[in-house]
């Protein structure tokens, strides 16, 4: 396995990127050529490295080409675990989900009705 490839497979862990198909899914790759890369059987080149950068916005762009310094960038926004980092959700955002699934629960009570009062009527 090459340091690249090895270096690819700390990136799969840190994100729980548990097989082929999820790293692919994540950084756009085919399920082949993400199991190549993380195989070792194959090099990505200039471009396809960008896309792997770019598809973990934390990890330290030197680390990923090099092996040199830290695999997570310095700021500390970025030394988050990659959960920890998704946008807590507003009061206002809150508010809103909890009105639309009361209307969701209101329609779902309603459609319930129907139907039970449509099979009712056709037996």
């Amino acid at each position: 396995m090459s340091e690249l490839s090895e270096r690819l497979n700390k990136i799969a862990e840190y994100y729980n990127l548990n097989n082929y198909s999820d790293f692919a899914k994540k950084t756009g790759l085919s399920h082949q050529t993400a199991s190549n890369y993380l195989k070792g059987k194959q090099k990505p080149d200039a471009e396809k490295l960008a896309k792997i950068k770019q598809s973990f916005e934390s990890v330290n762009g030197d680390w990923l080409l090099t092996g040199e310094g830290d695999m997570l960038k310095s700021d500390s926004e970025y030394n988050k675990n990659p959960i920890q980092d998704q946008p807590i959700l507003s009061n206002e955002d809150v508010k809103k989900l909890i009105e639309t699934n009361k209307t969701l629960s209101s329609t779902l009570e309603n459609l319930s009705k129907t139907l039970e009062n449509l099979t009712k009527r056709s037996s």
